[in-house]
């Protein structure tokens, strides 16, 4: 047996250790070879009659070595084995490090994919229906903002089976992926009806992808430039527009009647609202104030800058008392037109009002 240069595309004993480091196995290594920087997968020369005993050859690592003209492929034998394995060449470290990087690139994606799972799995829910998708939206609300659908509702999802039979599950759709675990922290095997204990989870990506296939299958249509119109009217007005998520909408925060024995009612209340201590600007930027004046309700809108800060003022108002008034604070709906116009009864009352305080 002669001597012969290795080829030039051959690794040695460092490249080899470097495959090692990679994680790269050494059956993955041995099942596949390059020919034109092609990978193929090849079979190794188990038939010993295949082999040319004078066209063995030793290397400078003292291996002998076999090339295979059939499958143009440098063979290398392995004494603890006793096989003939393809040569590890730079072209199939090369090759193998692709199909390495392509691996965790998939599998980067595909949790990527998991982590980024907005929906909350809630089972336990009764079976007789009475506890339906607004209730559920209503329960997990301050946990963050729940996505709403073209009519403007919360996107909570009840789950069947086969039969499509109630299965005493849902999927809240959150528009954040915090919300989850916050609402898992917060309610896991709480009761969300006299002895009814929920359980909570994060949705698998199973479930989430079914859930968003849904979501598109009913998909709104194009809105009619009278819709859009009414909806720049609003934003303009109002500062919010369709399913505005850093709107928030203040309930119960005054009378009409008690604001109109006082001019300067609405001025100290918006004041009160921007305070940076105990108000809403506490939450954080805020980019406009609505009062709406002759609203019954007594109703605000606040919108902020951040989507954050929204949710930090649903949680700090809701249910919070404000001169002896029980306040609800929600995000808004994205349809409620809460705009009153003044009465003529009203109107004259209040001037009479202004009449009286400027006299005084």
């Amino acid at each position: 047996m002669s001597e012969n240069k290795q080829p030039s595309n051959t690794l040695d004993s460092k490249d080899k250790n470097e495959i090692l480091n990679n994680n790269i196995d050494d059956e993955t290594i041995t099942t596949t070879a390059t020919s034109s920087s092609t990978a193929t997968k090849i079979t190794p020369p188990f038939n010993s009659n295949e082999i040319d005993e004078k066209k063995i050859i030793i290397n400078k690592d003292g291996e002998k070595t076999y090339f295979s003209e059939k499958e143009n492929i440098h063979y290398i034998y392995n004494s603890h084995s006793k096989q003939w394995l393809p040569e590890i060449t730079r072209d199939m470290m090369n090759s193998q490090q692709s199909v390495y990087q392509k691996k965790v690139e998939k599998r980067d994606k595909f949790q990527e994919l998991i982590d980024n799972i907005a929906e909350l799995h809630v089972s336990g829910i009764p079976m007789d229906g009475s506890i339906r998708e607004e209730q559920i939206s209503n329960y997990f609300k301050k946990c963050g903002y729940i996505k709403k659908n073209e009519f403007g509702r919360p996107i909570v999802s009840l789950l069947v089976d086969n039969q499509n039979q109630f299965t005493g599950c849902a999927l809240v759709s959150f528009e954040r992926k915090e919300s989850v675990p916050i609402a898992v922290l917060q309610y896991d095997e709480t009761e969300i009806s006299p002895n009814n204990t929920i359980k909570l989870r994060k949705a698998t990506l199973e479930e989430s992808r079914l859930n968003t296939a849904n979501e598109k299958s009913n998909k709104k249509q194009k809105k009619s430039h009278k819709d859009r119109r009414i909806e720049y009217e609003n934003e303009a007005k109002y500062g919010w527009a369709d399913s505005e998520s850093k709107t928030v909408i203040i309930k119960n925060l005054f009378s009409p009647e008690e604001a109109m024995n006082d001019p300067n009612f609405f001025n100290d209340l918006q004041t009160d609202l921007e305070d940076e201590t105990h108000g809403c600007g506490k939450c954080g930027t805020i980019s406009s104030i609505h009062i709406f004046e002759y609203n019954p309700d007594g109703v605000v809108s606040v919108k902020f800058v951040e989507f954050e800060s929204a949710e930090k003022c649903v949680a700090l108002m809701n249910d919070r008392y404000f001169a002896g008034r029980k306040l609800s604070a929600d995000f808004y709906d994205g349809y409620s037109n809460y705009y009153v116009e003044e009465t003529d009864e009203n109107k004259e009352k209040r001037l009479k009002k202004w009449e009286s305080y400027i006299n005084e």
